[in-house]
């Protein structure tokens, strides 16, 4: 099968914010013989998400982390990401071989990373969440660590606000961002080990008035 993606209301441009944008997570990694496999030998889970960037298609089978290719141009200085969520995981969390793990409970995960790009790094793929957001061009990460078990109800919508923090020793080239060279991506999935391939099938994370605070930005 297919990632179940809900979009419940209109979409805006990214930098302005996304309105009621629901994800939930779905079991896309079917067993051998199923008809809509994408890994024929595998029997695991990825994650529902979304993020800035595209997808690798030459990539999705042999090395799927490197298949998610992060990054947008972004030209100002960003100090903050901001949103609304709710979430309620699945009932049962599995390993990447698809066994139950027991006494687990899966949780979302909302960041964005800020990086500059260059010849040979035009974008950063999922690997940079493997290897605990160490990368050579990293220039920043806002990373949501308060992720919380809400329902879905009406008034289980949590707000929240993260600040970008800035790698030690960067410094912003304002000449080389102002031509597009830096790049952002926004990151959120319904399950935060889905890179991993491990979660809960039935996480369903909900989003909503994701924006970005800038050094330009109009308060």
């Amino acid at each position: 099968c297919v990632p179940d993606f809900a979009f419940l209301g209109t979409y805006q441009s990214f930098f302005n914010r996304f309105y009621e944008l629901a994800i939930a997570i779905a079991r896309i990694f079917a067993p051998k013989g199923d008809s809509f496999s994408l890994f024929s030998e595998v029997d695991a889970i990825a994650a529902g998400n979304i993020f800035q960037g595209w997808f690798d298609l030459s990539y999705a089978t042999s090395r799927p982390r490197e298949a998610t290719q992060f990054g947008e141009p972004f030209r100002y200085k960003p100090l903050s990401l901001s949103g609304t969520y709710r979430f309620t995981p699945g009932e049962v969390f599995t390993d990447s071989n698809g066994k139950e793990v027991p006494d687990r409970q899966d949780i979302f995960s909302i960041y964005a990373i800020f990086f500059k790009s260059d010849a040979d790094t035009e974008f950063i793929d999922s690997n940079v969440h493997y290897n605990d957001f160490q990368h050579p061009n990293m220039v920043a990460l806002a990373n949501l660590t308060d992720c919380r078990v809400t329902g879905l109800g009406d008034d289980a919508w949590v707000d929240f606000k993260i600040p970008f923090v800035y790698y030690d020793g960067v410094t912003i080239d304002y000449e080389a961002l102002a031509k597009g060279q830096y790049k952002i991506g926004i990151v959120i999935a319904s399950s935060a080990e889905g890179d991993y391939f491990r979660g809960a099938v039935g996480s369903t994370l909900d989003v909503k008035n994701i924006r970005i605070i800038h050094e330009k930005t109009e308060e």
